[in-house]
């Protein structure tokens, strides 16, 4: 059942002919299976070829965790260890030295098991939440590994989300958002059941799940089931409150740029990413409130925001063509923002953090009103 809607919104940013001319748009929508607590995008949609970098996730096959997990389950040279999705993990695997070869496979099927040994270990990665039938997924994993065998998957965990109202990571190229229960009652259906979890060292809005077919549940799985439990993960009105806390955010980022525009201040966005373009266009924040976007990456300067038409220049341009505030699109590393753009701070220019409450940083806050400090 659909509770949250936040519209047909453009992806990425585009070249200045192609502004009303070729701006796609994908519809994203959010439901919850209440049969399973699976939340998952309520429109189908094409996956593109190339996830954004912005959403992209890096998993253990690009840290020392993957060296650590391979003592743990004391793997050797004869171990199997594939990795999904991901081509690359062989050459990865030869650069880390490792003793272990990882073998990358786009997909797993019946065809798949049948000709090639059962795997010691899975690496999933972010895959099970792009996956359009996650049943399927997870049934190929469960026929490809062996009895004693682990699977990783690392994914985004929809209680940090909401906790977060991180409204501006619901990716069209993202088709489910995994609490524990979801992806437990999935597990099991298969075989599997979860036996670790962790929250990803980098990426606060990532979990880890470690699954197997035999491996008995750690605390932490204990613990997230009973919390989510307790909050009411399994319900429709637990989402149904989310969303309305999305369009208080909304409400409450536009009502104080609203504001600021009318006291004659001029605004500027710092983050050309693609939540930085879902955020622009949900909330509507067009060249009346925001004048223009800087980014520092130069292949995306010179662009534009589709949907709102905003030109992206380079962060010097906010020194040369100073407004009053800059909008922190890139919210998440807002304080590491704030310490680059120093110069703009000490000629008086101030940051506005719109997530997850619209908070103003810098001199003069009380400017403002409205505002949470």
């Amino acid at each position: 059942m659909s509770f949250l809607e936040l519209g047909n919104l453009p992806q990425g940013l585009i070249p200045a002919q192609h502004l009303g001319v070729l701006e796609g748009r994908v519809p994203i929508e959010l439901g919850l299976c209440q049969r399973c607590a699976l939340v998952q995008q309520m429109i189908a949609t094409p996956s593109p070829s190339s996830e954004p970098e912005d959403f992209a996730y890096f998993g253990l096959g690009n840290t020392q965790d993957f060296q650590q997990l391979v003592e743990e389950l004391q793997l050797g040279e004869e171990s199997v260890v594939l990795e999904l999705g991901n081509p690359l993990a062989e050459l990865r695997s030869r650069l880390q030295q490792s003793t272990v070869e990882v073998r990358g496979v786009e997909s797993l099927g019946r065809d798949y098991t049948q000709h090639h040994p059962k795997a010691h270990l899975i690496l999933a990665h972010n895959t099970l939440a792009e996956a359009q039938e996650p049943g399927g997924f997870v049934a190929a994993i469960a026929l490809a590994l062996r009895e004693e065998g682990v699977v990783f998957f690392e994914s985004p965990y929809i209680r940090y989300l909401i906790e977060g109202r991180e409204f501006d990571t619901l990716h069209p190229q993202h088709k489910s958002y995994f609490s524990v229960i979801s992806i437990q009652t999935l597990l099991l259906r298969h075989g599997l059941r979860l036996f670790r979890l962790e929250r990803h060292p980098t990426r606060p809005g990532l979990l880890r799940f470690y699954a197997s077919k035999t491996r008995p549940a750690e605390p932490s799985v204990h613990r997230h089931l009973e919390l989510e439990r307790r909050l009411g993960m399994s319900s429709l009105a637990f989402y149904q409150e989310f969303a309305s806390r999305v369009a208080s955010a909304r409400e409450a980022l536009l009502a104080l740029l609203l504001e600021l525009r009318a006291k004659g201040k001029r605004i500027a966005a710092y983050g050309a990413s693609a939540r930085a373009v879902l955020m622009l266009n949900y909330v509507g924040l067009g060249r009346e409130v925001v004048e223009y976007v800087v980014d520092p990456d130069p292949f995306k300067q010179g662009l534009y925001v589709p949907g709102v038409h905003l030109p992206v220049f380079s962060p010097e341009h906010a020194l040369v063509n100073r407004p009053d505030y800059l909008l922190i699109l890139a919210w998440d590393y807002a304080q590491s923002i704030i310490e680059q753009q120093s110069e703009f701070a000490r000629l008086g220019g101030k940051f506005i953090v719109p997530l997850p409450h619209p908070e103003i940083v810098g001199p003069l806050v009380e400017e403002a009103v409205g505002v949470n400090r």
